[in-house]
């Protein structure tokens, strides 16, 4: 090929590339746009609640002996004064009349006034000494300051947490595992299998029933009852020693103390063994069949319809924003949302341990459950949403549609197929938007993504529909 026809191909090419590079560059950029809008910004914050009850009864004994049925289900109403638990207490009753019978001798040997009843009545307050003496000791190795109930208490909620944290642990864990697998960074199997967090689930419902269990043992019901028993002793022991120090006399008022006394007696053999004061639905059941129970033991914890609330532990970097009174939207299981209102926020925070086995400082917060469906007892847990006003009448805009130039914050704006760079001022950012405080107005359209396009001030777009 001659020399001058390649110069003159070579010279085609080179304008057809000069030609096409002057189309390309006026060809318009295909941009997406969004209009600017002006309203209220808010803060949101979502936590989970739980249902618990705002007031119940724990059903107590009657009566000692063995737990041979149980005559009411969890979730079941029950009526008052109906029994709801089945024990034989034959051994009790025959306590009791052993007791009464014993009284009624004593009752006697205060009418006797002989030189042998003063005699014998120095012998039962020797006796009542004893036993009180054992009552007190019996109580200070429960309830004392190293007493095993308060330790027992201590040493299952220490399981409970431990059992709690070890499982949530072990589910994120889990969910780690999944979501690493899901983008093919995952290596070996599953740390945590099926089976695994079962069990783990099952250790940590143990170790909260347990502590529960520790709890009631320790309760102010359990004290009272030793209590209780102490001073009916002393009271007992009283009586035998104004017999003995004021011998003939006060015959009448001594044999009607203890006559008290039978008549305590005989109302507890009169005693449904358990039965509730108030009607009300089971809750929980603290026995089961063959259990063996005592006096005033716990056996089932009711509470009343009506009477519940909700629950949540708020971080308190945020409780301070939120007061009593406040409208809390809450989402149900069925994924219907209802109103409450926050009824208390406690002044107190507790160190909780979180999911992620960081220690965070939260608050107790409390809110009405008027709109919380009847059939959703203690135990069913929802989702609160609180929102608080960041900016009122705020020009506000996606993230997004923000750039960086020569650290100057800059949107672009379009305005008859044109885009034009403008410099703006933010505010707050909430939710995905930012609150724009200088640089736009209301109804204006701005190009969103700009990163995604090669945009210069004053080229021509052309808008995506």
């Amino acid at each position: 090929m001659k020399k001058s026809v390649k110069v003159v191909i070579g010279a085609v090419f080179a304008v057809i590339a000069v030609i096409a590079g002057v189309m390309y560059m006026m060809t318009p950029e295909k941009v997406e746009i969004i209009t600017v809008s002006k309203g209220q910004m808010e803060d949101t914050l979502e936590l989970e609640a739980n249902v618990i009850s705002d007031e119940g009864e724990v059903i107590l004994s009657g009566t000692s002996g063995t737990v041979t049925e149980v005559l009411c289900r969890i979730g079941e109403q029950v009526g008052a004064g109906e029994e709801v638990i089945r024990i034989d207490d034959e051994a009790y009753q025959q306590d009791l009349a052993d007791q009464i019978e014993g009284l009624k001798k004593q009752k006697a040997a205060i009418y006797g006034q002989g030189e042998s009843n003063q005699l014998q009545l120095a012998l039962q307050q020797q006796q009542l000494q004893a036993q009180i003496t054992s009552a007190v000791q019996e109580y200070d190795l429960m309830f004392g300051e190293n007493g095993t109930a308060v330790h027992n208490e201590n040493a299952a909620k220490y399981a409970r947490d431990t059992a709690q944290a070890t499982y949530e642990a072990a589910v994120d864990t889990n969910k780690e595992w999944k979501n690493l697998k899901k983008e093919g960074k995952a290596e070996g199997s599953n740390p945590y299998s099926s089976d695994q967090l079962i069990a783990l689930s099952s250790a940590y419902s143990e170790a909260s029933e347990a502590y529960e269990n520790a709890k009631l043992a320790n309760s102010a019901q359990q004290r009272q009852y030793y209590l209780d028993k102490i001073e009916a002793l002393k009271v007992e022991y009283n009586t035998i020693s104004d017999s003995i120090a004021r011998g003939a006399t006060g015959i009448q008022q001594n044999a009607g103390q203890v006559q008290t006394s039978i008549d305590t007696l005989t109302r507890k053999q009169e005693v449904t063994p358990a039965a509730p004061i108030k009607s009300g639905i089971v809750a929980e059941l603290l026995v089961e069949n063959g259990s063996y129970v005592v006096e005033n033991q716990p056996l089932v914890r009711l509470y009343q319809s009506g009477n519940k609330k909700l629950e949540a532990w708020m971080l308190t970097d945020d409780v301070v924003y939120y007061h009593v009174g406040d409208a809390v939207q809450v989402s149900l299981p069925d994924d219907t949302v209802v109103e409450e209102k926050i009824t208390f926020i406690s002044p107190l925070a507790e160190q909780q341990l979180s999911t992620l086995g960081v220690n965070e400082n939260r608050c107790r917060v409390e809110l009405s459950a008027d709109h919380i469906p009847e059939q959703m007892g203690p135990g069913y847990e929802v989702t609160l949403h609180f929102s608080r006003a960041l900016a009122e009448d705020a020009i506000q805009i996606p993230v997004s549609a923000l750039a960086n130039e020569n650290q100057e914050t800059i949107v672009y704006t379009v305005e008859n197929g044109i885009c034009r760079k403008m410099a703006v001022t933010t505010g707050v950012y909430s939710g995905g938007f930012v609150e724009i405080l200088s640089g736009l107005s209301d109804g204006q359209q701005i190009i969103d993504h700009p990163g995604d396009y090669e945009l210069k001030d004053g080229a021509k777009i052309e808008v995506l529909p």
